[in-house]
């Protein structure tokens, strides 16, 4: 039987067959940028930002979101325009876009977190029907969907990195954007609070957020950071840009003049060095280096920061603050006055018993120009009641035991490089929350990613056929 050659087969057809669509895409991306360019620096910004941003995102969810992160530090810098908001859109349309393929992992830890997950829906069920009975509907309505932002990040950012290197790479994001809003605070275009502007506060070191306090709060976690860091991530050059970055937190942290940072920072220290065990001489080498740099920079300085921060007994006014949350909370104890209510309900409560420890000052925090409680928890209990403030301890708790439980795993697994990284993760969230109680911020974004990652190491800890330590990092 003859042999009958085989038919040439014919190549396939590729997906463009012309570059002129691709040029044509190109030139009318650039056309729509260039039109919101001309009506909007901030616009034209995100509009780039997104244009360059969506094949990452679209194409690794996790790189997408580590670089996404850093942007949080920096979104209220007038440069930045929409750009962290555009890009964090894209970020959630990726997420949604891919989780048909990651639904079962996604359903999993809900699973495993069932918990967490019904006590967050419960909180944000609570402080949107707030708005029912709150003093001011529309700051609660306009509040709540900062609520609800918060959650989506928490979502996201928990369920979005699912290998070790996911992890890694989104705590270096986080240590970088903090070194990036040290290094904002001295560019020109930084944003000044109004608060403070002209006054010698405004010699502190405000950063990128425009408020010294605010600043604090993310610089304390990203120090956490960097020492986990240390224990997974080997070369030696990244060692010591670790260190130098911890550095730069350290010295900003002192030029925020912050109390609350400072308070934050101790609260760390010590506890690193009782949770994290085998990395107590690590820890330690690497606070001694920070502490010793820090302090130099601490005694040669005259800023004026550095006497707020010797003289704690001077008044600010925000005792006065929490004495008004207090008086607030326990006249409506069960569901507060409605999320967002305090700077408008703050003044009733001005001259009820009791004496205000700043006086003049105090008042005029109330009456001239309404602030917030200056406190996350007791504001949470004069807006929301008893109710709002234990649903957010419940999640809080929920997220630190998922933390926890991720580092005694990696412990019992002899993983020490990872169990010192979720070591500092939960070190992380406690100086986070140890902050808040001197800020209101309870829908800050560094906040609830931070506590997302509890979830995120939890699932990385359970699975046992993955390999231990880090290779090539």
């Amino acid at each position: 039987m003859a042999h009958r050659p085989t038919p040439p087969q014919r190549l396939q057809a590729p997906v463009l067959s012309s570059p002129l669509p691709v040029i044509a895409a190109g030139l009318l991306a650039s056309l729509l940028i260039g039109v919101l360019l001309s009506k909007s620096i901030g616009l034209g910004v995100a509009a780039t930002l997104a244009l360059l941003y969506a094949p990452v995102v679209l194409s690794d969810l996790a790189l997408g979101v580590a670089l996404w992160v850093p942007l949080v530090f920096v979104e209220r810098v007038p440069a930045a325009g929409r750009g962290p908001a555009a890009v964090g859109i894209m970020v959630a349309l990726a997420w949604l876009a891919t989780l048909p393929s990651r639904r079962q992992a996604v359903a999993a830890t809900v699973r495993e977190h069932i918990g967490l997950a019904f006590l967050f829906v419960l909180l944000l069920i609570w402080v949107s029907v707030s708005a029912i009975w709150s003093i001011d509907p529309s700051a609660t309505v306009e509040t709540a969907a900062f609520w609800w932002l918060a959650a989506a990040i928490f979502t996201i950012v928990a369920t979005s990195l699912t290998e070790r290197r996911h992890l890694v790479i989104v705590c270096a994001a986080f240590v970088v954007g903090a070194v990036i809003s040290v290094v904002a605070g001295v560019l020109p275009g930084t944003p000044i609070s109004s608060d403070v502007a002209g006054t010698a506060e405004a010699s502190r070191l405000a950063g990128s957020y425009g408020d010294p306090n605010f600043l604090a709060a993310g610089l304390v976690p990203a120090m956490a950071l960097t020492a986990g860091l240390a224990a997974v991530i080997r070369q030696p050059r990244w060692r010591a840009v670790l260190l130098a970055s911890a550095v730069v937190l350290a010295v900003g942290l002192l030029a925020t003049g912050s109390r609350g940072g400072v308070v934050a920072a101790a609260v760390a220290g010590v506890g690193a060095l009782l949770v994290a065990r085998g990395q107590r001489l690590s820890i330690l080498a690497m606070f001694a280096t920070v502490v010793l740099i820090g302090g130099l920079w601490f005694v040669a300085s005259s800023s004026s920061s550095l006497d707020r921060i010797r003289d704690f007994g001077t008044g600010t006014g925000r005792v006065d603050l929490w004495t008004i949350a207090i008086r607030m909370g326990d006249a409506q104890p069960v569901n507060g006055v409605g999320l967002g209510g305090f700077p408008e309900a703050s003044g009733k409560y001005l001259r009820r018993p009791g004496r205000l420890q700043s006086g003049q000052l105090g008042a005029k925090l109330v009456l001239d120009k309404p602030h917030e409680a200056h406190n996350t928890y007791l504001q949470m209990f004069a807006e929301t009641g008893i109710v709002g403030l234990s649903l957010l301890i419940g999640v809080i708790l929920a997220a630190f035991r998922s933390t926890w439980m991720a580092a005694r795993s990696f412990e019992r697994a002899r993983d020490p490089g990872f169990a010192a990284l979720a070591w500092s993760v939960l070190i992380a969230q406690i100086a986070a929350l140890i902050a808040s109680a001197f800020i209101s911020n309870p829908t800050d974004k560094r906040t609830w990613i931070l506590l997302a990652l509890g979830p995120a190491l939890m699932a990385l800890a359970s699975k046992s056929n993955e390999r231990t330590g880090l290779e090539g990092v």
